[in-house]
């Protein structure tokens, strides 16, 4: 099973709220395991995000 984590502020990172499993909807197999980002990751994502709007807003 594929393990995939999270990219936060130009890292892959561990969620911090744990993980969740990705089922097969032909079969119902488990097909990966996701991270869950925390509200910490959540906030730096969403700044990142505000800080990379500005950039290219002057462009």
């Amino acid at each position: 099973m594929e393990k995939r984590t999270l990219l936060v502020g130009g890292r892959w990172e561990e969620g911090t709220a744990g993980a969740f499993e990705v089922r097969s909807p032909f079969d119902g197999t488990p097909v990966a395991q996701v991270a869950r980002a925390g509200a910490d990751q959540l906030a730096a994502a969403a700044g990142g995000a505000a800080r990379a709007a500005a950039a290219m807003a002057a462009l």
